[in-house]
């Protein structure tokens, strides 16, 4: 993994809130192309406040992200809209129109990609039917649960065939046939060539999903590397799961 060459780059970038609440300390991060990197770390660890910097949502106090040696905050012009265009995003909870049906979102969003309409609706067809939703595609959003939104809010997330996707808690809300397919999709934008960025507490599908991780708590980035990496950091014996190396890591008290 560290032969490749890197995608997105982090440097050295902070977010401190203007109440002085430091919420990112100084992350140094890369993440390849056709690489599942997991971004993990308990709920305020500072994960989404990352993922919001990385997206363009949130400017960093200080430090650069870039992609392909782009700086995200500085781009401007025709460069800057290629450039959001090859972000894909799930937001942990999706905002969507209520009164539009799945159909009628993911066009829009597919409209905003500037694709063509055979190239949206064959795409929509498509994760539709993988997710289990096409006899669904023309009811109101706001009858559908927290899970069927995500399930929608992933498909519109890549429709628009992104170079990195980052997914903000991607299993909450799912049953356990939705986390078996939302893994696999995942898998298949690794093929693709695609930079993935999966930020997650749930350790065990992390384990059995990324290339490496990033282990982030209270705003700093802990470790980055590969799970085999951080067992030998902490000399810990083959077998020990993601999650004890974690709670080794972060000083909490394994009961």
């Amino acid at each position: 993994m560290h032969d490749m060459e890197s995608f997105l780059t982090l440097n050295y970038v902070r977010k401190i809130y203007p109440n002085g609440k430091v919420a990112v300390k100084g992350m140094d991060l890369t993440v390849a192309a056709g690489e599942i990197f997991g971004l993990l770390g308990p709920n305020g660890a500072g994960k989404t406040t990352t993922i919001r910097m990385i997206i363009g949502a949130l400017r960093p106090t200080s430090g650069r992200v870039s992609f392909n040696g782009q700086d995200v905050w500085t781009v401007s012009g025709k460069a800057a809209r290629a450039l959001k265009r090859s972000i894909g995003y799930l937001p942990e909870r999706p905002v969507m129109f209520q009164k539009l049906t799945p159909v009628e979102f993911m066009t829009f969003i597919g409209e905003l990609y500037g694709l063509d309409d055979s190239r949206i609706q064959y795409t929509i067809e498509k994760y539709l039917d993988y997710f289990g939703l096409l006899e669904r595609r023309n009811e109101f959003l706001e009858k559908f649960s927290a899970g069927m939104r995500k399930k929608v809010a992933t498909i519109a997330a890549i429709i628009g065939n992104p170079a990195i996707v980052l997914l903000d808690e991607p299993f909450s809300d799912l049953d356990p046939e939705s986390i078996f397919r939302m893994k696999k999709l995942i898998r298949d934008l690794k093929r693709e060539g695609k930079a993935v960025v999966v930020s997650t507490h749930f350790l065990g599908l992390a384990s059995e999903l990324t290339d490496r991780v990033g282990i982030i708590h209270q705003g700093e980035l802990l470790f980055s590397g590969t799970e085999a990496e951080l067992r030998n950091r902490l000399r810990q014996p083959e077998g020990v799961s993601l999650e004890t190396l974690f709670l080794h890591l972060t000083g909490s008290e394994v009961v």
